[in-house]
């Protein structure tokens, strides 16, 4: 999917490797905020370069320079699309032009509408410096809360309001307990709104025109084992645990001949061949 994803870019320079997403990101920091685009801390710079390095999906470069972001949508849940413009709002908002292409396979596009809805609050929905203080307080809360129950993977941010109960607080909660307070710098920018307002940057979904349902099974051999396994779970509850039929069994040999020594029967019928050869040579004839 991801190989039909970037021939559709013919005309892109792709950049693929850790080490030159890593590269690019920082050079956008280092020669200072383009103009009309937001500055970014060095922490938050430095942290995004490494997410961006880790993230699967290759960016590509237009003639004009304009960075195109990959992301191929293989699930209907939108939390790891979330987490992944979480990780790349630093990387937008410092670029006066980008464009998110999408990418639909068969028959995901379905889900489009869930897609536009993260997008519509990660990237046009900034919150308010009041808005962030109060989300701030409600954090230090939870944190204080939380400490006796690390483990705790998911909790309400507080349980008493609405306002911020959702994906996006969750995931918002969670970069903070790493970055600090510089997680607030890309939800209080209006960059990437403004740009996606002006048409310097662009969502742009594309649908391949293929299904990729056949090859499951070679991407993830889990699938058929769960597969098979089901199969025969159910086939086995269907007969009520009883052993399979089979067609002309062979004979077993009496209870009076079984050894527990030799459960296989291969001294027993050493000795039969033995005593035969022995009745073939006293009767005369050639064995």
């Amino acid at each position: 999917m991801r190989v039909d994803a970037v021939l559709a870019g013919p005309d892109l320079n792709w950049i693929t490797t850790r080490r030159e997403k890593a590269a690019y990101v920082l050079t956008l920091g280092g020669s200072g905020a383009t103009s009309g685009t937001c500055a970014a801390s060095s922490q938050t710079l430095t942290s995004t370069a490494r997410a961006v390095a880790a993230s699967s999906f290759p960016m590509g470069l237009d003639p004009s320079g304009r960075l195109v972001l990959l992301y191929v949508v293989t699930a209907p849940w939108t939390a790891d699309f979330r987490r992944f413009l979480q990780e790349h709002a630093t990387l937008l908002r410092l670029l006066p032009a980008w464009t998110l292409r999408l990418v639909f396979v068969q028959p995901n596009d379905r889900w489009s509408g869930s897609y536009e809805g993260v997008i519509g609050e990660e990237l046009k929905t900034p919150l308010q410096p009041a808005t962030i203080a109060e989300l701030k307080a409600q954090l230090d809360r939870r944190r204080a809360r939380c400490n006796d129950r690390s483990d705790r993977t998911y909790d309400p941010v507080d349980v008493g309001s609405d306002m911020f109960h959702g994906e996006r607080f969750q995931l918002l909660y969670r970069r903070w307990l790493r970055h600090g307070d510089a997680a607030f710098e890309s939800v209080l920018s209006t960059a990437m709104r403004d740009a996606l307002a002006t048409g310097n940057a662009e969502v742009q979904p594309l649908a391949l025109p293929h299904s990729y349902r056949h090859l499951l099974p070679l991407v993830d051999p889990s699938r058929s084992i769960r597969r098979r396994q089901k199969a025969e779970l159910t086939t086995q509850t269907k007969r009520g645990m009883k052993p399979p039929h089979v067609l002309n069994p062979r004979s077993q040999p009496p209870v009076a001949d079984y050894d527990p020594h030799d459960p296989a029967g291969c001294a027993r019928d050493w000795h039969r061949l033995n005593d035969w050869y022995n009745q073939q040579k006293a009767l005369g004839l050639e064995p």
